[in-house]
């Protein structure tokens, strides 16, 4: 069965956080001898909550994009643009775009070929 699905999501309102190079921020390791009451200290820090998480922390944008959208902060509206990535070709990348236009030039136009020496996985990480 072949279906269409969500992969990720882009956008400035799904990077929440901006790392922080003027301070060190973490919770001290003595924290569970005082019941954690640095803890509400650092929540309460909402610009800088990565900063409290693991090293290899990455936000999951798809995982916000969700949330907002089933609470209601964020409405979908339409599809602005589709483009489609064809990786088929062995060794070469196509990049194929809608052009709605009133011109003889319009309709699904290559806009990109470039080598490809990635395998599938790998190139749609790069896509992000």
């Amino acid at each position: 069965m072949v279906k269409w699905v969500i992969y990720s999501a882009k956008g400035n309102l799904l990077d929440i956080f901006e790392p922080d190079t003027a301070m060190v921020r973490f919770i001290p390791p003595t924290s569970n001898e005082t019941d954690f009451m640095n803890l509400r200290r650092a929540l309460e820090d909402t610009d800088h909550l990565s900063a409290y998480a693991r090293n290899d922390f990455k936000p999951d944008r798809l995982t916000l994009f969700f949330s907002l959208i089933r609470s209601g902060d964020l409405k979908f509206e339409y599809v602005e643009t589709v483009i489609y990535h064809v990786i088929d070709i062995p060794g070469w990348y196509l990049k194929i775009k809608d052009f709605n236009r009133n011109e003889l030039n319009s309709g699904w136009l290559i806009t990109d070929v470039s080598r490809n020496n990635l395998g599938i996985a790998d190139f749609i990480k790069d896509l992000h």
